[in-house]
């Protein structure tokens, strides 16, 4: 049996006050091009993890290794004129694009997505609500042949 006392109350604890980011006030480019009104932006790392076994360790596993990677892209920025942005003349010619995505102001809260060479997988377009949005889904890919298809950056 224990018998309960009282306890001070800690002291000198310093709570973190850094709020979390919000999905507004984003910056989103394609290729140089300004995507403001964006309504969606997915991005999928695209890792393939595997288990490697082996059953003389005690947990029959020797360690889990990244098999594969090919991360993608899908948004659906509302549409500008061809002069703007060339969605399909792009998508035709196979002409990458860099995106750069960043949100947040704060010192600490702030992230920076970037990726060199964005191809567009199909693109297509809809009427969401009278507005007409390009739908970019597409794939991340490698400029010098390196695993350089996309930085995050939190700062």
């Amino acid at each position: 049996h224990i018998t309960p006392v009282d306890e001070n109350a800690p002291t000198g604890i310093t709570h973190e006050s850094t709020k979390p980011l919000r999905l507004a006030g984003v910056t989103f480019t394609i290729g140089g091009t300004s995507k403001a009104k964006l309504n969606n932006f997915e991005l999928d790392l695209g890792n393939d993890i595997q288990l490697r076994t082996d059953i003389g360790a005690a947990s029959a596993l020797a360690h889990a290794y990244f098999a594969d990677r090919r991360p993608t892209l899908n948004c659906d920025p509302e549409a500008v004129s061809i002069s703007d942005d060339d969605v399909w003349g792009d998508f035709l010619a196979g002409t990458p694009k860099a995106v750069v995505f960043s949100i947040g102001s704060v010192v600490g809260n702030r992230i920076a997505i970037a990726a060199p060479a964005f191809s567009h997988d199909n693109p297509s377009s809809e009427d969401a609500q009278g507005l007409l949005r390009d739908r970019l889904p597409g794939r991340l890919n490698t400029v010098n042949g390196a695993d350089d298809q996309l930085t995050i950056v939190f700062t």
